[in-house]
């Protein structure tokens, strides 16, 4: 099970993608310890080096990795937010905990959630031809037409109703997790009412700080769009996001 962590930040809050990923890291001593290489896995070195060549170049996106997954830093102009994904360094919802905790008490931090790859890929995969690689049935799959006219027309898996799918939105990112930590700013930009997510006996809710509250589903990660998993991720986005019941 590989699991990744996605951080949604103010847009170009950060003077480069060096300061971001120092900030990132800031939380834990221990990650002084990585070593990583700079869109390469060639030439390692430890990250505070990657971080100072980042910085001296004044990269306003990155691309860090070993032979165990990557951190990525971007700024998306279309939804006006910036981004961190750390993929395949997290064991475990602990050490999650631990790369937020140099974001978490920063203003500039917008969300954050704790998600499994490989439910999260299928989830949003619509190219029946990923199926089809994969050796995976489409068969029983909503399928739908991608709007385009002939000879670009052509069939797409309609993932709108799955409960593990994700959207950007201007300024956040329509996505469900366990956990997930989520500012004062978020709220602001969503409607949505915090107050609403103490009913659920399945939910953990817990205050981080006097911006951010943090979201868990008391039986862990999410990794089934079927039952309980299912319906606890759908009310989770009808009261984050105003969506539909399916």
């Amino acid at each position: 099970m590989s699991l990744a962590l996605e951080i949604v930040l103010n847009y170009k809050s950060f003077t480069c993608a060096g300061s971001a990923i120092k900030a990132l890291i800031s939380g834990h001593s221990s990650f002084q310890n990585l070593e990583v290489g700079v869109y390469s896995e060639s030439l390692l070195m430890p990250i505070n080096e990657a971080i100072s060549l980042i910085e001296r170049q004044s990269s306003p996106s990155t691309y860090l990795c070993n032979k165990n997954g990557n951190i990525n830093y971007g700024d998306i102009l279309t939804c006006q937010f910036s981004r961190i994904d750390v993929i395949g360094l997290i064991a475990d919802e602990a050490e999650a905990e631990l790369w937020l905790q140099g974001l978490l008490y920063d203003d500039r931090f917008i969300q954050a959630r704790l998600f499994e790859t490989e439910y999260d890929f299928w989830q949003n995969a619509q190219d029946p031809e990923l199926y089809q690689c994969a050796g995976r049935s489409i068969e029983g799959l909503p399928i739908k037409p991608n709007g385009l006219p002939t000879p670009h027309g052509r069939l797409l898996i309609d993932i709108s109703q799955n409960p593990g799918r994700w959207s950007l939105k201007r300024g956040y990112i329509e996505s469900i997790g366990s956990p997930m930590w989520l500012s004062r700013q978020f709220f602001e930009m969503t409607n949505a009412n915090p107050d609403m997510l103490i009913i659920f006996d399945w939910l953990d809710v817990t205050n981080i700080n006097k911006r951010v509250i943090k979201l868990r589903n008391k039986n862990g990660l999410f990794i089934s769009d079927r039952g309980d998993q299912a319906l606890q991720q759908n009310t989770l986005r009808r009261i984050l996001f105003g969506a539909q019941e399916p």
